[in-house]
C-alpha cells in the first residue's frame, strides 16, 4: 500500500511542471492594458496656463499595435480660457484617444456645455481633434431661446461657434 501511495505521489510531482513559456501562452494577451488607473485627473498646460483638465473613472492604455487610451465609466473634460475660467465642459460615459493622431472619440450620453454662452450640445457620439469637435449622429443644441435638432455638427472645442450639418427642426423658447 505504501508503494502505491508513493507511486501516485511521484506521478503528481513530475506531472505538474511550470514551464514559463507555457505560462506566458496562457496568461499573455494583447487585450490586457499596459497601464491602468482609477480616479484619474490630468491637467494640460500651455505656457504655465491650465488649458484642459481630464477626469476619468477608469483609464486603460494599450501601446501596441497603436497607442490608444480608453476612458471608461465616465469622463469629464474641462476647457479653460486665458483668464483661467471654465469655458466649456464635455462629459460622456466612454472615450478613446489615439495617442498617435491626437484624436479623441467619445460616446454614450455626450454633453458639451459652453458656460458663458449658456448653450449645450447633446449627442451619442462626438470626435474631438485639435480645437474642433464633430459628429455625424443626431444632435440637440439647447440655447437660451431655442432648441435645435439635426443630424451632424461641426463646432469649435468650446462650443462658441457651431454649424448643424442637416437641421431637422427648431423649437422657440419664450422667456
Amino acid at each position: 500500500m505504501k508503494w502505491l501511495v508513493l507511486l501516485v505521489g511521484l506521478t503528481f510531482l513530475f506531472a505538474c511542471s511550470n514551464d514559463l513559456d507555457d505560462i506566458r501562452k496562457v496568461t499573455a494577451s494583447d487585450n490586457f492594458p499596459d497601464e491602468t488607473a482609477t480616479g484619474l485627473q490630468t491637467v494640460s498646460t500651455d505656457s504655465g496656463l491650465v488649458k484642459i483638465t481630464l477626469k476619468a473613472t477608469l483609464m486603460e492604455t494599450i501601446h501596441l499595435p497603436t497607442p490608444i487610451t480608453y476612458l471608461k465609466d465616465g469622463l469629464e473634460l474641462t476647457f479653460f480660457n486665458e483668464e483661467g475660467e471654465t469655458e466649456a465642459v464635455l462629459t460622456a460615459y466612454y472615450g478613446e484617444r489615439n495617442e498617435s493622431t491626437g484624436e479623441m472619440f467619445v460616446r454614450d450620453s455626450v454633453v458639451l456645455k459652453n458656460i458663458a454662452a449658456k448653450q449645450q450640445l447633446e449627442t451619442e457620439e462626438l470626435y474631438w481633434k485639435k480645437d474642433s469637435v464633430y459628429s455625424d449622429k443626431a444632435v440637440i443644441v439647447k440655447t437660451e431661446d431655442a432648441i435645435l435638432f439635426g443630424k451632424g455638427i461641426v463646432a469649435n472645442q468650446t462650443f462658441t461657434v457651431f454649424s448643424i450639418k442637416y437641421p431637422t427642426g427648431k423649437k422657440e423658447i419664450k422667456n
